[in-house]
């Protein structure tokens, strides 16, 4: 499973929506231990308007002063544009319904005014394609496809990129241990 593959990471599940107390954890993950935050999200108009309100809180909050927020939180997929590069099969698709349009044209607007420009292009992308995927459609590819052929590589990728970073510790994936066989820094996603 996933800790095979990132023993010494923190993963957090939300519960369908990015509440305060889950965001607030987080918050705390960055700014006391400095580390880096990735995330994981379905690939339609709500899992793209959860990953925004991770990263800057909702709009009701905002208006209240109450928002917490995690910037640096890095959108890890499940992006729309995967779509088309996985085998996932067509009974696992969903049609957008008018509601979807009309949450990816509100999405849109408040993604554009945050500068985000790659959530932008990939609500094009979910409304060229009027279809949205749950992660569970990835676990239809094939046993641990989640872990092994979609997040491991990019999370890799990151993990490289961050080890040069000296914002973040040291991080590893399991198979960059050490010639002693252990293991240093942490990642979570």
């Amino acid at each position: 499973g996933f800790f095979d593959f990132f023993p010494k990471s923190v993963l957090v599940t939300g519960k369908g929506y990015p509440d305060i107390c889950t965001r607030q954890v987080l918050r705390w993950l960055v700014d006391q231990l400095a580390l880096p935050i990735y995330g994981l999200f379905d690939s339609d108009p709500h899992g793209i308007e959860i990953m925004l309100t991770f990263k800057y809180g909702s709009v009701s909050e905002r208006r209240e002063g109450l928002g917490c927020c995690i910037k640096q939180i890095q959108w890890l997929g499940f992006k729309p544009s995967d779509i088309r590069n996985l085998p996932i099969r067509g009974h696992q698709f969903l049609k957008l319904c008018n509601r979807d349009f009309v949450k990816i044209t509100k999405i849109r607007r408040r993604a554009q005014g945050l500068d985000e420009h790659d959530v932008v292009e990939e609500l094009d992308v979910l409304r060229t394609l009027r279809t949205k995927l749950e992660l569970e459609a990835l676990s239809t590819i094939a046993p641990q496809f989640i872990v092994r052929g979609y997040l491991f590589p990019r999370l890799a990728v990151l993990l490289e990129s961050a080890s040069r970073n000296p914002q973040y510790p040291a991080l590893e994936t399991d198979e960059q241990a050490d010639d002693n066989g252990t293991r240093s820094g942490c990642e979570a996603t």
